[in-house]
């Protein structure tokens, strides 16, 4: 397989997204890294390297209010480890208009572009 240098260094995170394939089908994952160009995901499922998801982002804002937003990620790699499988999904479209909650996120997470 080849490597390619990341964009974007990552920052761990412990958190649940609803995922949503092209066939329409909807599943939980576990969120365990994030970055400004993707996301590393756990879960049952496995994904198509090459095929598009859509993830429904759910998270609390500055002022504590819970807040959700959707983006679109491509799948980048999916690898099995024991009985679940690890995910690598890169961002699409994602911008200050779009995505303020994600952007804002990441940013207070210390993964904002440098």
């Amino acid at each position: 397989m080849t490597r390619y240098p990341r964009l974007y260094k990552r920052s761990g995170v412990m958190a649940v997204t609803d995922v949503t394939t092209h066939a329409g089908e909807t599943f939980e994952a576990l969120i365990g890294n994030l970055s400004r160009g993707g996301i590393g995901l756990y879960s049952d499922q496995a994904l198509t390297p090459g095929r598009n998801v859509q993830l429904r982002l759910t998270f609390l804002t500055e002022d504590g209010l819970s807040a959700g937003e959707v983006v679109e990620a491509a799948v980048r790699w999916c690898r099995k480890v024991r009985n679940h499988h690890a995910i690598g999904l890169e961002f699409r479209n994602v911008s200050p208009d779009t995505h303020p909650g994600l952007l804002a996120l990441i940013e207070r997470s210390g993964q904002g572009e440098s």
